[in-house]
């Protein structure tokens, strides 16, 4: 097996495929003839993380979207739900919320 070789595009894609069609790091690994380390370290480098929220829910990072009573602190939301609905289950209310806290910050 090459050592200390750069990975070229052809070989990320069969990484990509690889994984799309459920195989191993060590399998993909002997198909390009690398260590599976190696394509660990590639796929771990080159992850893309989505932000989602709860199930049927927006994305919402702020720590006290849980105990949160405000409404109507951003004028994204409808003005007919507005009083109905809390900026805890709104994505766009941390960006005017004086009271947004970014979990998991100290």
């Amino acid at each position: 097996m090459d050592k200390y070789k750069h990975m070229s595009s052809e070989d990320r894609f069969s990484i990509e495929a690889g994984l799309n069609n459920g195989q191993k790091f060590k399998e993909i690994g002997e198909a390009l003839g690398k260590d599976c380390t190696t394509i660990s370290k590639e796929v771990r480098s080159h992850l893309v993380y989505k932000k989602t929220g709860a199930y049927g829910r927006p994305f919402n990072d702020c720590a006290k979207r849980r105990s949160c009573q405000l409404s109507a602190v951003c004028d994204s939301c409808p003005q007919t739900r507005q009083r109905f609905r809390f900026c805890s289950v709104c994505s766009r209310c941390v960006d005017h919320c004086i009271m947004y806290e970014k979990e998991g910050v100290s």
